[in-house]
Parts: C-alpha cells; structure tokens; sequence
C-alpha cells in the first residue's frame, strides 16, 4: 500500500470521542417542570477517560428526540468535575 493511500485511509477513520453514556433519566424522557430529577451517567469506555477530563457543561433542553429543534433551557453547571456523579435539577 503506498504511503498516500495509507494517509487517506486514516483521514476517514473515525476517531475515538469519550463521552458519558447516560444511565437516567432515560433517551427522550418526559420531565415534568419544576419537579426534582437525578441525572447519572458513566464513561462509555473510550479515550480520554472521564478520570482524564476536569471540567463539563450539562444543558437541560426541551424538543423533540429527533434533535432537531432542542433549545437549551438551562446549564445545569459549567465548571464541576466529570466523574459518576448525580445531580438534582429540580
């Protein structure tokens, strides 16, 4: 395999995000408003670890589960160490 076949091979390899995978409240749940709700997560296994990262942003959103029309309606905390933590966002 030639050296520049090799590069474009590795230009369209997918690369390695780590991100949390949430365990509550479950995909496209229904929250009602002004009611307390625990929010947990774990790392998902990828590279960095979330032991390797210092900081996050949670954003509470309303829409629809596609996606497509999400509007954030409130950062829950923009500067609180990423771990297996729970939050009450009530």
């Amino acid at each position: 395999m030639r050296l520049s076949q090799a590069l474009a091979h590795l230009a369209f390899a997918p690369f390695a995000i780590a991100y949390p995978t949430f365990s509550a409240p479950a995909a496209a749940a229904i929250q009602k408003a002004g009611t307390a709700f625990t929010v947990t997560w774990a790392d998902n296994g990828d590279a960095p670890s979330i032991a390797d990262l210092s900081t996050y942003t949670l954003d509470v959103c309303a829409g629809s589960s596609s996606g497509t029309d999400l509007e954030v309606v409130s950062s829950v905390s923009s500067a609180t160490t990423l771990g297996s933590t729970l939050f009450d966002y009530g």
